[in-house]
């Protein structure tokens, strides 16, 4: 049996240092980390199964891509994956609250269930797991803070942004 290897880049992004994980298969996992987590980092270097992310990235962050076309590799039980599949849906710009996301993978009785597949995306931005709100389309819950939720929220519907860093 031979065993996948996973590989990591890092990128800076006006939200903060992002850790990107993949193989051949795909995106695996995107991580939001402090810049004061990571020492002795070579941004330069980056293996060839994430060059193509990166670029994505750095276009996305640009104002130049609004979808990603990356092959994604995330694990979840079936219904965390159904869910963000769905999410993978939501257009760049527009928002779903739970509500409506629970109604699309039918599933009314569980928006919870629906929150915490939510909260368990494994690669945020990508699987724009940002794009889904709270009743009344309230800012509610982010893995990488409700900042940064805000910040992409924003920079989606063409606010204008500032640097962060």
């Amino acid at each position: 049996m031979k065993v996948q290897v996973f590989e990591k880049a890092y990128f800076k992004s006006p939200i903060g240092l992002l850790e990107l994980r993949g193989s051949s298969k795909g995106i695996s996992k995107i991580i939001f980390l402090n810049e004061s987590d990571v020492s002795d980092v070579d941004f330069d270097v980056v293996p060839e199964c994430l060059q193509d992310c990166v670029n994505q990235f750095k276009e996305f962050f640009a104002g130049k891509r609004k979808e990603f076309n990356l092959l994604l590799d995330y694990k979840g039980s079936a219904f965390q994956c159904k869910v963000w599949k769905k999410i993978l849906d939501i257009p760049y710009g527009k928002v779903l609250t739970y509500s409506e996301l629970s109604e699309i993978v039918r599933n009314l009785d569980s928006i919870r269930a629906v929150a915490s597949a939510n909260s368990k995306n494994p690669i945020p931005i990508i699987i724009p797991c940002h794009r889904v709100v709270g009743v009344n389309h309230k800012l509610v819950g982010y893995l990488g803070g409700i900042w940064r939720k805000e910040w992409l929220l924003n920079f989606e519907s063409g606010i204008t942004q500032t640097t962060l860093f």
